[in-house]
Order: structure tokens, then C-alpha cells, then sequence
């Protein structure tokens, strides 16, 4: 099957297996921010994407339904090598919890 999708705003068309799951899919277009942790059941979020403007897990979609579809990965929401506000406070909450778990292990 062939497949036209917009990823991270570049125009795609791909021949895939209807059924391949996009997780892998994007994950080996070299979306590597699209990990699997959960063994595709989709909880963990570590597969989330913006799927026509909404988030969803990869891990839960299949090819198919990505024809004519609009798909942002992490690696479309800012520049290369700069970290947002946004990603600047999880690294400072990631050092914050493990000092905190630290401490309260003290």
C-alpha cells in the first residue's frame, strides 16, 4: 500500500504493509524520539505523537491510518542542540527529584 503523510511538515509517501505499526514505522524513518518502553501497549507515552493535531501513541496506530494525516514528533517542537523553557524545567525537575530521592533515602 502507499501512504501520503506530512511528517514534521515534509510531504511523505511511502510503500508500507497496511497493517506495520507506526511506532516502528516513524522509529526507523529515524524518528527517534518515538521509543517503545511498554512492548507497544501504549501507556507509557514514551511513543507519543501529534496525530492531526491530537497527541496519541504510535504503539496504537497502524499505517494505514496514516494516509493523508498531518504527524509531529518531538524532534519537529524546537531547534536542534536548544532546549525550550518547557524541556530546560524537566532537566532542572529531573536534578530537583533525584536530589530530593536522595535525601529522603539519607
Amino acid at each position: 500500500m502507499i501512504i501520503h503523510f506530512t511528517l514534521n511538515g515534509a510531504p511523505q509517501e511511502l510503500t508500507v504493509n497496511p497493517g506495520e505499526n507506526v511506532q516502528k514505522l516513524l522509529f526507523n524513518m529515524g524518528m527517534h524520539s518515538v521509543r517503545n518502553s511498554d512492548d507497544g501497549f501504549g501507556f507509557a507515552g514514551s511513543d507519543a505523537i501529534i496525530f492531526n493535531g491530537n497527541i496519541v501513541n504510535a504503539s496504537l496506530l497502524i499505517a494505514a491510518q496514516l494516509e493523508k494525516a498531518d504527524i509531529r514528533t518531538a524532534e519537529s517542537l524546537g531547534k536542534w542542540n536548544e532546549l525550550s523553557l518547557v524541556q530546560q524545567a524537566m532537566v532542572m525537575l529531573a536534578w530537583c527529584s533525584l536530589v530530593i530521592t536522595i535525601q529522603l533515602q539519607l
